[in-house]
């Protein structure tokens, strides 16, 4: 849901410029959150279910966002709902993430912590490699099928990511 697939879809929306770099900043402007996420931790006392709280709202915001791409709403329009989902799920992100790293800095021995994370985040290079490239073969192939169907390609690209990122807080939790 990310990545040049978001930068795609605010081109197919006529986005602007700023627009495009506001999209990309949302993930660092997001993380502001994150000392009030470690005060709502601290008060838990429990990172996990922050961490599948904050994921579960990250990805499931998205489903706003593939239905109202189903109405009639004009380009700009969809492009400002967008922002606006894409900023909150960013939200939700940055709690997740800073909860799941505290917790997995319980369950993984410091010892094997680098190696670990080493493995997770080389595994998970090549997993986005992959995707990105499968995901851009995909984009191409439909757009050579259906010239004007660019947006029922991403809005397709959008919901498998939601259904993976499911399937992760599945596996996580």
């Amino acid at each position: 849901t990310g990545g040049v697939f978001l930068v795609g879809y605010a081109l197919a929306l006529k986005a602007s410029e700023v627009q495009v770099g506001l999209l990309a900043a949302f993930p660092l402007l997001a993380n502001i959150i994150q000392p009030f996420s470690t005060y709502v931790i601290e008060c838990i006392g429990r990172r996990r279910p922050l961490a599948l709280l904050g994921g579960t709202f990250a990805r499931g915001i998205w489903l706003v966002l593939i239905g109202l791409s189903f109405f009639s709403l004009s380009r700009r329009s969809l492009l400002y709902w967008s922002m606006w989902v894409i900023a909150l799920s960013q939200v939700g992100t940055a709690v997740n993430n800073l909860a799941w790293m505290s917790w997995m800095a319980d369950l993984v021995r410091e010892e094997v912590r680098g190696r670990f994370f080493g493995l997770r985040n080389a595994a998970l290079g090549v997993a986005a490699l992959l995707a990105t490239l499968a995901g851009g073969y995909f984009l191409d192939l439909w757009k050579d099928t259906h010239p004007r169907g660019e947006m029922d390609a991403l809005r397709i690209l959008f919901l498998l990511g939601v259904i993976c990122g499911v399937a992760s807080l599945l596996i996580q939790s």
